[in-house]
């Protein structure tokens, strides 16, 4: 498993936390985090991709996401994505992308997606595009979508509370397939190192509190846990991380495999949505 550095919280207030991070720390993230070497962005992140072009000297691959269509015809949206992609390798100071995915999985599901698809391929027959790829919430949809297009990438959302032997098995599964997997919010949006929560949180405390009881027991440090874990599910390509503050970039570079359970993890699952999807927050 390699790390990829996720970039929604460098130009805007990302999550329920003040999870925007400054400029110096984003440089720092950028040029001297060095087993970092993939970004994930989009040009739906107001700015994110101008900073990156600007200070992204060791030139790491990139991901950028496509614009959520906003018209009925299919050329239009064809239309406005030349010029949104075009602005985005100007941006970026790229002539192509590692991977290019869709933001809004809605848009797969048209009737006339076949003609955007058959853009998106000459576009990486060009080899302007590398790999093409749909983001997820829910893992499971994604058959319905491979029905419709053989995806090189899929990302989901996955972190300790969510892992179940269904899921292992599936993502096992997928990676047969040779789909390129990568898991995202695996802190779930920083909210696994708050010490505060609302009621409506309260398995999550209840969980975690269980989990650090654990770790302290094993003299375990619970960051290299949380992405232990992930390593040793062994079918994940990338493991997208997100950093708020130094803190975080220095828990990053210190990050060390640690032995993990996988069944004691999967007796930790929440299994309720509202706590575990963020956009029921």
């Amino acid at each position: 498993m390699r790390f990829g550095l996720g970039t929604a919280n460098f130009g805007i207030k990302y999550g329920v936390l003040d999870n925007k991070i400054s400029l110096s720390n984003i440089k720092k993230l950028l040029n001297d985090t060095k087993n970092i070497n993939l970004i994930d962005t989009a040009q739906s992140y107001p700015g994110v991709e101008k900073i990156i072009g600007e200070h992204n000297r060791h030139k790491k691959k990139i991901i950028t996401k496509i614009v959520p269509f906003s018209e009925k015809k299919i050329k239009k949206n064809i239309k406005n994505f030349k010029h949104q992609f075009q602005d985005s390798l100007q941006d970026l100071k790229k002539k192509s992308v590692y991977g290019l995915l869709f933001h809004n999985e809605k848009d797969i599901l048209r009737d006339d997606i076949s003609t955007f698809l058959e853009y998106l391929k000459d576009l990486q027959d060009k080899k302007k595009i590398f790999k093409i790829g749909i983001s997820l919430y829910n893992i499971y949809d994604l058959e319905k979508y491979l029905k419709i297009y053989k995806f090189d990438i899929v990302q989901f959302p996955i972190n300790i509370f969510t892992i179940n032997t269904k899921l292992i098995n599936y993502l096992k599964s997928i990676k047969k397939r040779g789909i390129e997997i990568h898991a995202r919010s695996i802190f779930l949006q920083g909210m696994l190192f708050e010490k505060k929560f609302s009621r409506k949180f309260n398995e999550l405390k209840l969980k975690k509190n269980k989990l650090e009881i654990y770790l302290a027991k094993k003299k375990l440090k619970k960051y290299n846990y949380l992405i232990s874990v992930l390593y040793d599910i062994k079918f994940i390509d990338y493991c997208i991380i997100g950093f708020r503050n130094k803190e975080n970039i220095n828990d990053f570079s210190k990050f060390k495999k640690v032995v993990t359970n996988l069944n004691y993890v999967k007796k930790l699952e929440i299994k309720n949505k509202n706590i575990i999807d963020p956009r029921k927050w």
